[in-house]
């Protein structure tokens, strides 16, 4: 009877040991943090607003067209990157048209052009496809703009930026829409000049 107690007692200290043992070591496996948000701005430079279709040099105004698709955006840490969408509820890439001259209270608006959440983390540039597709001014028809030959639709903006868990973290590009363009024979080719305004953290 009393090995049978002593041989009992022992049992239970192996299992209280082997439990507080279990309880005191951390998990190798541990929770993934939750995304962040990465918003991207697109504006143009508000003091670029003349271009010269000859004789006239023509100021932008309210109902101007310049129409350009922006696509297949991406977010860098070196050569590790996340894919960017038009906006949180988009699920796959897509070309986007904008007018990037459209006037809004008498200024170039801001407009979104990527809005995706990625995982919490330093990046330190982004790139984005972006292609003119015409020019619409009142008085003249629709002129034609394409990518210079010798360019690449892609935009390479280095800068570094953070995105953190639950937060949001905005980029603002500004874009010289008129000083992107060079005028050939009866189109003009752009040459997009595009730079990073600011970061905003929230």
């Amino acid at each position: 009877m009393v090995i049978r107690k002593l041989t009992d007692g022992l049992i239970l200290f192996i299992l209280a040991f082997l439990t507080m043992g279990l309880l005191s070591c951390s998990s190798s496996v541990d929770s993934s943090p939750d995304p962040g948000i990465l918003r991207i701005m697109l504006q143009s430079d508000p003091g670029d607003t003349t271009i010269v279709i000859q004789p006239d040099t023509i100021r932008v105004s309210d109902g101007d067209v310049f129409a350009a698709a922006i696509f297949q955006g991406q977010a860098y840490q070196d050569s590790l990157f996340a894919v960017l969408y038009p906006d949180l509820r988009s699920t796959k890439q897509t070309d986007v048209t904008y007018n990037i001259i459209q006037r809004q209270s008498g200024e170039y608006g801001n407009m979104m052009i990527f809005e995706t959440q990625i995982p919490p983390q330093q990046y330190n540039k982004i790139r984005f496809g972006i292609k003119g597709n015409s020019l619409s001014f009142r008085g003249f028809g629709a002129i034609p703009v394409e990518l210079s030959p010798d360019a690449t639709p892609f935009v390479t903006l280095e800068g570094e930026f953070e995105v953190k868990e639950n937060r949001v973290t905005e980029i603002d590009l500004r874009i010289q829409p008129f000083k992107s363009l060079t005028r050939y024979k009866d189109k003009y080719l752009m040459y997009p000049q595009i730079e990073i305004a600011d970061v905003i953290n929230y």
